[in-house]
């Protein structure tokens, strides 16, 4: 009987001492598979990282001011109150053209997307063109102007502007942004951006229309409109 009761204890002893070794191995197995997991779980994230980190701009302070934030393809850009706005094309312009007194230094155009708009802003665009599913595709166009004389003139700018698409646009009241006013006294330099919704934003080249230069007293003509063309490559 007492053999019995020893062999029973054995066999007891032994199926607990089996119980923890497989529990022990069981363990060091979830370990080991942790541990291996890691370092791809953190190639993902370091992955991720990368994925979202932007382009840096090395333009000068300058240059951003004078080319505008967004000057690649794709390029995109959060602004406060007005949205989500995207760069869908680009042309490069630099180039210097006179209209007697006047030094216009056209710098760039772009065509650009303005998405997720506010309600109010909508609100305010539509006296501008369309504004579907709260976004809008407009042109844009930037320069510098300088009156080199003494003498103090009119200039409305952009009169009229014609597209590849057969859009025709009101240089003057379809600025949204409705840019600087037309009076430009002697020796004056003013930084001009005009803003112009599309109906159709895929471009080729638009045909750009400058008013006439008038003076300031007699609003005579000084110098004549004249047009320039914008390609987009």
């Amino acid at each position: 009987m007492k053999r019995i009761v020893i062999l029973l204890l054995l066999l007891f002893l032994i199926a607990c001492s089996n119980n923890d070794s497989v529990e022990k191995v069981a363990a060091d197995d979830l370990q080991n598979n942790t541990e291996v997991e890691k370092p791809s779980q953190k190639e993902e994230v370091n992955q991720e990282e990368a994925e979202v980190v932007e382009p840096e701009d090395n333009r000068s302070p300058e240059e951003i001011e004078r080319e505008g934030a967004l000057i690649q393809i794709g390029d995109t850009a959060n602004e406060d109150g007005a949205g989500k706005v995207e760069l869908l094309n680009i042309a490069e312009i630099n180039e210097v053209i006179e209209q007697g007194s006047l030094k216009i230094d056209l710098i760039n155009a772009k065509v650009l997307n303005n998405s997720e708009i506010p309600q109010d802003l909508i609100s305010y665009l539509t006296q501008f063109g369309d504004v579907k599913d709260s976004q809008i595709n407009y042109l844009q166009i930037r320069m510098i102007v300088e009156n080199t004389s003494d003498q103090d003139i009119v200039w409305d700018g952009i009169s009229t502007l014609v597209t590849d698409k057969k859009e025709q646009i009101d240089g003057v009241l379809d600025d949204f942004m409705m840019s600087e006013d037309n009076l430009y006294f002697g020796i004056v330099k003013k930084e001009l951006i005009f803003n112009y919704i599309l109906d159709d934003a895929d471009i080729n080249n638009v045909r750009v229309i400058f008013s006439p230069v008038l003076d300031e007293k007699t609003y005579e003509e000084i110098e004549p409109s004249f047009e320039h063309e914008i390609v987009f490559e």
